[in-house]
Protein backbone atom coordinates (compact mmCIF):
# COMPACT_ATOMS: atom_id res chain seq x y z
CA UNK A 1 0.00 0.00 0.00
CA UNK A 2 1.88 3.09 -0.77
CA UNK A 3 -1.18 5.48 -0.32
CA UNK A 4 0.88 7.71 2.34
CA UNK A 5 -1.40 6.75 4.94
CA UNK A 6 1.05 4.27 6.21
CA UNK A 7 4.60 5.89 7.08
CA UNK A 8 7.68 4.11 4.76
CA UNK A 9 9.37 3.07 7.79
CA UNK A 10 6.63 1.32 9.01
CA UNK A 11 5.55 -0.58 5.61
CA UNK A 12 9.25 -1.17 5.32
CA UNK A 13 9.58 -2.77 8.29
CA UNK A 14 6.42 -5.20 7.57
CA UNK A 15 8.30 -6.06 4.16
CA UNK A 16 11.08 -7.53 6.62
CA UNK A 17 8.56 -9.86 8.54
CA UNK A 18 8.93 -13.42 7.92
CA UNK A 19 11.99 -12.02 5.68
CA UNK A 20 14.22 -15.83 5.32
CA UNK A 21 17.90 -15.76 4.67
CA UNK A 22 18.86 -15.18 1.26
CA UNK A 23 15.47 -12.82 1.15
CA UNK A 24 14.84 -10.07 -1.51
CA UNK A 25 12.95 -6.58 -0.98
CA UNK A 26 12.97 -4.46 -4.26
CA UNK A 27 12.48 -0.91 -3.82
CA UNK A 28 13.28 1.72 -6.59
CA UNK A 29 13.82 4.93 -4.28
CA UNK A 30 14.69 8.22 -6.81
CA UNK A 31 14.72 11.61 -7.34
CA UNK A 32 12.65 12.90 -9.72
CA UNK A 33 12.59 14.75 -12.99
CA UNK A 34 9.88 15.74 -15.45
CA UNK A 35 11.32 12.87 -17.36
CA UNK A 36 10.36 10.13 -14.96
CA UNK A 37 7.39 11.83 -13.93
CA UNK A 38 5.96 11.22 -17.32
CA UNK A 39 6.77 7.69 -17.06
CA UNK A 40 5.73 6.81 -13.56
CA UNK A 41 2.66 7.04 -11.75
CA UNK A 42 5.08 6.02 -8.47
CA UNK A 43 7.36 9.01 -8.52
CA UNK A 44 6.73 10.68 -5.42
CA UNK A 45 6.80 7.20 -3.64
CA UNK A 46 10.35 6.59 -4.83
CA UNK A 47 11.56 10.07 -2.99
CA UNK A 48 9.96 8.98 0.04
CA UNK A 49 11.89 5.63 -0.30
CA UNK A 50 15.00 7.90 -0.74
CA UNK A 51 14.92 10.24 2.33
CA UNK A 52 14.33 6.59 4.33
CA UNK A 53 17.04 4.63 2.89
CA UNK A 54 19.05 7.83 4.02
CA UNK A 55 17.95 8.67 7.55
CA UNK A 56 18.89 7.00 10.38
CA UNK A 57 15.99 4.68 10.84
CA UNK A 58 16.61 2.50 8.02
CA UNK A 59 20.71 1.32 9.28
CA UNK A 60 18.94 1.43 13.00
CA UNK A 61 15.91 -0.90 11.68
CA UNK A 62 18.71 -3.74 9.74
CA UNK A 63 20.73 -3.92 12.81
CA UNK A 64 17.90 -4.43 15.22
CA UNK A 65 16.29 -7.09 12.57
CA UNK A 66 20.10 -8.67 11.57
CA UNK A 67 19.72 -8.09 8.03
CA UNK A 68 22.38 -6.75 5.46
CA UNK A 69 22.62 -5.19 2.19
CA UNK A 70 23.28 -7.50 -1.17
CA UNK A 71 23.64 -6.96 -4.32
CA UNK A 72 20.66 -7.93 -6.74
CA UNK A 73 23.49 -10.04 -9.03
CA UNK A 74 24.66 -11.58 -6.07
CA UNK A 75 21.23 -12.34 -5.55
CA UNK A 76 20.45 -13.59 -8.81
CA UNK A 77 23.50 -16.06 -9.56
CA UNK A 78 22.53 -17.75 -6.00
CA UNK A 79 19.00 -18.52 -7.51
CA UNK A 80 20.32 -19.92 -10.74
CA UNK A 81 22.50 -22.05 -8.67
CA UNK A 82 19.36 -23.55 -6.45
CA UNK A 83 17.24 -23.71 -9.54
Amino acid sequence: NFSGKIPYEQLFERFTVGLRPGGLIMCHPGKVDAELRSRDSLTDQREVELAYFLSDEYPALLLRKSLCLGRFATFATLARQVL
